[in-house]
């Protein structure tokens, strides 16, 4: 039976990064030709926070072979935030966000990108954007409430970090951004 991207999805879905990974190795082996190995090779190591470097050559890969795959540009973007090449995070997220200007995730690693290149109303307009495309990211609001405490908005960084805890109520960041939001609210 040939591996298919469900498969490999599923397993990511439902938290088997390994065999993820493994699945998605076996799939660039037999389909080298095709995107879709590559980018979900690429999707299995951003989960497994290892091998930056490699995703961003799965995806550069991925892109070669289906260009216009927006998913390639952001998962590129996330690898390249990651190592800190924000200008290049930037480049690749706003690609695919070009491709596909309703991706939610493209946006948000976008306005984190921006928020460590120190511009904060970019970084703050992507997230914003982010949550309006999909209000489930845990990360984006917490990322939001960040921008907002450094930005001196403490009253919207206590109400982002207040709903990244209801979403999750063990996403320690959120309590301490929203710790030094009270703080510098008195």
């Amino acid at each position: 039976m040939p591996i298919e991207e469900k498969d490999v999805f599923r397993k990511i879905e439902d938290g088997d990064l390994e065999g993820a990974l493994s699945l998605a190795n076996q799939a660039v082996e037999v389909e080298p030709a095709q995107a879709w190995p590559y980018r979900a090779r690429a999707e299995a190591r951003l989960h497994l926070w290892t091998e930056f470097d490699l995703v961003i050559a799965d995806a550069t890969r991925a892109i070669e072979l289906e260009p216009r795959d927006p998913r390639a540009y952001a998962m590129r973007a996330e690898a390249q935030r990651m190592l800190h090449h924000f200008k290049l995070a930037v480049d690749d997220a706003s690609r695919a966000i070009e491709l596909n200007p309703e991706y939610a995730w493209a946006h948000g690693t976008r306005g984190a990108a921006y928020r460590e290149l120190g511009k904060l109303d970019l970084c703050i307009a992507d997230l914003t954007r982010a949550v309006e495309l999909d209000g489930s990211y845990v990360s984006i609001y917490s990322q939001r409430a960040e921008a907002y405490q450094a930005a001196g908005q403490s009253d919207l960084a206590v109400a982002d970090a207040t709903r990244a805890i209801e979403l999750n109520p063990d996403h320690g960041e959120a309590y301490s951004t929203r710790g030094l939001a009270y703080k510098d609210l008195g």
